[in-house]
């Protein structure tokens, strides 16, 4: 009887030859019916979703979609070959990307956020770098390698990226907080992993010493017509639909002047000239370092001489952080490299007579900003820059009561509205990184960033004294671009450059890794 029901309302489909029915023709077609129901009230729950939600929560209800993919993509099998020449030529786009166009000048879709030059690069790299951890053994193992030989900044890294998602829940624009977070996941902690895995590779840190160099001449011959018009060059010339009509795009293409003084201010690709001097700061270390160690005498001296335009680039800006990142750069990268060969080269009076003198230097240096009453100006300001100073001491002011009813952080992306301080046309901004930081993610995620930053540096300074060879050297100028970077950050909250930082943090790792590799006798050795 229950056979005869079963032929008759579950007939038995045929077979090619060499199948087999399956034996639970009734679970079968339950997991089918299960299926198929499941994706019919799958697309009613998202039509009627689509209907009633609005268009800047759809990217939300993709989330599943993407949950799925990466399911799929960690059930992978595990194979020996992944997409590394990809992932390596992304990167370097992404270099490109970072100091040659507006990330202002996008895409703006309705609902969406702006579809942008970084972007449009990190998104493939996400997607190929996520897929090659999950199926290449190696590319783990290389990474967790090269993580493990610097463990304080792993561990300092680690616990700033949970803050990051501890803090959600106290933001009061979630939203806003989480939308940054994941830019701040995919632009610069997914570059810092990318990174230490680039820079493993043989010649990888002297492409970059080579390529950046040349990408900061061409940003400083982007300023002299800049300074020549005293207005953005591409400010009229956008085309209509990658112009962003937003209010602060707006302000950023109107160019800035110093309202005391009515000079214009070049911000090049920037959305300030803060930012700018900052990168040209940041910057001069490299040609300190092609001025020393450049194998061709013309090369040498043009990177020394270029120094001057340099400088020239970033008093165009009006800046003083730009200014005090050039002087500093001097005054660390001599003294790590008076120390390095002191203690690498025997017999040698040049080191001990560097690292001896370097606090006379430093006094010197210290002297001379009272002495002459331009330089003064340069570094510590006048008149013109009362209101900025005025107004970083209410920041700061404002800071401690805030910090202390809730130490904990209160969110990505929060800090400007938590301290409700505003510039002179009325937006809200915060003028220090240290603050942003303490107010986003507490006292224990500042203590992580200055961890991940000055231990970089510290890490770096650590294995450039452990050999001669040239990347021992070019180490000496990522320790020092650290250091810089620190010390402008105590007056430049602005983050837009940090992407850079954690390519150096992770060329520091990988290059550090490689020496480790050669010490122990696991890599041919390097000549110097």
């Amino acid at each position: 009887m229950i056979a005869a029901v079963k032929r008759r309302f579950f007939p038995v489909e045929p077979v090619l030859p060499g199948y087999r029915q399956p034996k639970n023709a009734l679970w079968i077609r339950l997991r089918n019916f299960i299926f198929i129901g499941t994706l019919i009230f799958v697309g009613l729950f998202y039509g009627l979703m689509s209907a009633i939600f609005p268009v800047f929560l759809y990217m939300y209800m993709a989330m599943p979609l993407v949950i799925i993919a990466g399911a799929v993509i960690w059930a992978l099998p595990n194979t020996d070959r992944f997409p590394e020449r990809s992932i390596e030529a992304f990167f370097w786009i992404f270099l490109f990307a970072q100091l040659l166009w507006p990330n202002y000048i996008a895409l703006a879709l309705p609902g969406l956020p702006w579809i942008t030059i970084n972007r449009l690069v990190t998104a493939p790299l996400a997607l190929l770098f996520l897929y090659s951890m999950s199926v290449a053994p190696r590319l783990r193992t290389q990474i967790r390698d090269v993580l493990i030989n610097t463990p304080i900044v792993t561990r300092c890294f680690l616990g700033l990226l949970a803050l990051q998602l501890f803090t959600l829940p106290a933001s009061t624009e979630i939203a806003d907080s989480f939308n940054k977070t994941i830019d701040q996941q995919i632009q610069w902690n997914l570059v810092f992993f990318v990174s230490c895995f680039v820079f493993t590779k043989d010649g990888r840190a002297r492409k970059f010493f080579v390529l950046y160099p040349w990408l900061v001449i061409f940003l400083c011959a982007m300023s002299v017509f800049e300074w020549k018009q005293s207005a953005v060059l591409w400010a009229d010339h956008i085309p209509a639909i990658l112009a962003v009509g937003d209010e602060s795009v707006q302000r950023v293409l109107q160019g800035t002047a110093r309202a005391a003084t009515g000079i214009y201010r070049v911000q090049s690709i920037f959305t300030t000239s803060l930012n700018f001097a900052e990168v040209m700061a940041w910057s001069t270390p490299f040609f300190v370092y092609w001025g020393l160690y450049a194998k061709r005498i013309p090369i040498r001296v043009a990177s020394l001489l270029f120094l001057a335009p340099l400088f020239w680039c970033i008093r165009n800006t009006d800046s003083r952080l730009g200014a005090v990142g050039f002087f500093a750069t001097f005054i660390v990268y001599f003294g790590i490299y008076g120390i390095r060969r002191w203690t690498r080269t025997r017999g040698d009076i040049l080191g001990p007579a560097i690292t001896l003198s370097f606090p006379l230097a430093g006094s010197m240096f210290f002297l001379a900003t009272f002495v002459s009453n331009s330089f003064h100006a340069i570094i510590f300001g006048n008149g013109a820059q009362a209101a900025s100073n005025e107004g970083r001491a209410l920041q700061w002011a404002s800071l401690w009561p805030k910090l202390g009813s809730w130490p904990f952080g209160y969110g990505t992306g929060r800090g400007a509205e938590t301290i409700g301080s505003m510039n002179l046309a009325g937006v809200l901004t915060i003028d220090s990184y240290y603050i942003n930081l303490l107010i986003e993610y507490g006292v224990i995620g500042f203590l992580c960033w200055l961890g991940i930053i000055l231990g970089s540096a510290a890490n770096a300074v650590k294995w450039s004294m452990r050999e001669t060879s040239e990347e021992a050297r070019m180490l000496t100028v990522m320790a020092t671009y650290m250091i810089v970077y620190f010390i402008i950050k105590g007056v430049l909250a602005g983050d837009e450059s940090n992407a850079i930082c954690y390519m150096i943090l992770g060329m520091i790792a990988g290059t550090a890794w490689r020496i480790k590799q050669r010490l122990e006798g696991h890599a041919p050795a390097i000549p110097a």
